[in-house]
């Protein structure tokens, strides 16, 4: 017959061993250390936009992707955020240099497209 503590009692330990999975991954993929930030200035080369549906809104959603070459010539890609700027122009982006040697770029919204 069905026991109800065993089967609550199952799905719990499923629970802490799913919840186990996650943190050693967690742990395991993020960088770690403090960051030490500052800025840099890339070039635009690839601008992407692609559209989806909100799941909770059900309205149109425009999601911007840009590719940028960045001064030591490496390239990476950010998420575009307010004015957009086009191929070819410079922006400024806020680097993250973790101590593993990670880097991770955001482009600066205030500062957007660099005149």
């Amino acid at each position: 017959m069905l026991d109800g503590f065993r089967y609550v009692s199952n799905r719990l330990r499923f629970l802490v061993v799913v919840m186990g999975f996650a943190l050693v991954a967690g742990l395991w993929l993020l960088p770690q250390g403090a960051p030490v930030t500052g800025q840099v200035s890339a070039t635009v080369l690839e601008v992407n936009e692609g559209t989806a549906t909100g799941l909770r809104s059900g309205q149109s959603v425009t999601l911007v992707t840009l590719r940028v070459r960045l001064e030591t010539g490496e390239e990476t890609r950010v998420q575009g955020l307010g004015r957009l700027p086009a191929v070819g122009d410079t922006v400024m982006l806020l680097e993250s240099a973790y101590p593993d040697g990670t880097r991770r770029y955001r482009l600066l919204p205030e500062q957007g497209v660099v005149e």
